[in-house]
């Protein structure tokens, strides 16, 4: 069966996801549409709006075949990271596609912009760049794209999805996995910012507008997570801790535990304790990524590694199916239920064993208990 994957966060689930899957439906009837979805805390450094059970369980009623998890460290982490975690995940799970949006649409362009990143050329200037003065005051991408524009004359695609569009091809080059890519060009108004923000106001009627109809009293039922749940826990967590402990940990090296530090003996809240740390080259993802980095014991030498595991998160017929032909090759761990973790062993006990930390963080937001994160399983519709 031939497999289509889309990396994905649904946080939460609108119209221009329902597209994106539609479209691959459209192109591919047969197909188990494969959704790597990220786990329990997103890309930006926030726990997600909602759990991954019931992101899951909101992508397989508008139309994916089958959910597995990016796991924790990974589904927090930049966007290098995050998407050479998802290829291998989608990969080794059998999938021969990885389609993905972009404000281009434009995938020879995207193509021919990750030839050149690629290249000794590219790689010369960044060093050069990056020892220099403008490391000091900028961003890595800001460098990056500085460096890009002088040595080629034109812009690289600086759209968030493009962004990420660049690394699921540079993955996949950089893997050698037998995926296709399949880009599709992002269209309508639709936006994950401003449903995750009616969804915690608690405007519903306007959040139909941004929902597919088939989830018509889905998000009704559900109990947002705030973005800063966690807050007074880390900004305890970094009073409490010195520097020099802490800048062993992915993402707090180059000063930004010191400066964590710093912000947390000044600040009255979480948002101000953020704000106090952020400079251009350390935005406030990247601080709330190293945040969880540093609460949960994550090294650099984690996120450097594959993920072991996987896990089920939610599956129609067609997605079951194709699960059982993944289990069947063994080529990646596929968790059932979030106990079958405890029967691992190796480099992906390890795994689950900081992801475990993550769920216990999550489950504080959520106002549950992790006992009640181990007793949750896939939605199978």
């Amino acid at each position: 069966m031939q497999g289509i994957a889309v990396v994905c966060e649904y946080n939460p689930f609108h119209r221009g996801h329902m597209r994106h899957l539609g479209l691959l439906r459209e192109r591919f009837p047969g197909a188990c549409l494969t959704a790597v979805l990220a786990g329990n805390f997103v890309q930006r450094g926030e726990p997600a709006v909602l759990s991954k059970y019931e992101r899951a369980e909101a992508a397989v009623i508008c139309g994916a075949d089958l959910v597995c998890e990016l796991p924790f460290p990974w589904s927090a982490q930049g966007a290098g990271f995050y998407a050479g975690a998802a290829v291998s995940v989608a990969a080794r799970l059998g999938c021969d596609t990885l389609s993905f949006g972009s404000e281009t649409g434009d995938l020879d362009r995207l193509l021919s912009a990750v030839k050149r990143l690629e290249s000794p050329e590219f790689a010369d200037g960044l060093e050069r760049a990056e020892s220099g003065s403008m490391r000091s005051a900028d961003s890595h991408i800001a460098v990056l794209r500085k460096v890009y524009a002088s040595l080629y004359g034109e812009e690289l695609p600086a759209g968030s999805n493009d962004t990420l569009a660049l690394e699921y091809l540079r993955a996949i080059s950089r893997g050698g996995y037998a995926l296709s890519p399949l880009c599709i060009k992002r269209e309508g108004f639709w936006t994950a910012t401003r449903s995750r923000e009616l969804l915690r106001a608690g405007e519903l009627e306007k959040l139909k507008e941004e929902t597919p109809e088939e989830l018509d009293g889905f998000y009704a039922e559900r109990r947002p997570v705030l973005p800063d749940a966690i807050g007074p826990v880390a900004l305890n967590f970094f009073r409490t801790h010195g520097q020099a402990e802490l800048a062993v940990y992915a993402d707090l090296g180059g000063g930004i535990a010191g400066r964590l530090c710093a912000a947390a003996a000044n600040a009255a809240d979480y948002g101000e304790f953020l704000s106090l740390a952020a400079t251009k080259k350390y935005t406030h993802a990247r601080l709330r990524r190293a945040v969880l980095a540093a609460m949960t014991g994550t090294r650099e030498c984690d996120v450097k590694e594959k993920p072991a595991y996987t896990s089920l998160l939610a599956a129609n017929a067609r997605g079951t199916e194709f699960l059982r032909q993944a289990k069947k090759r063994g080529e990646i761990t596929i968790l059932t239920r979030p106990s079958d973790g405890k029967s691992l062993d190796g480099t992906a006990a390890r795994q689950f064993a900081l992801a475990l930390k993550a769920e216990s963080l999550w489950a504080l937001a959520a106002g549950e208990s992790p006992a009640d994160q181990m007793r949750k399983g896939p939605f199978i519709g």
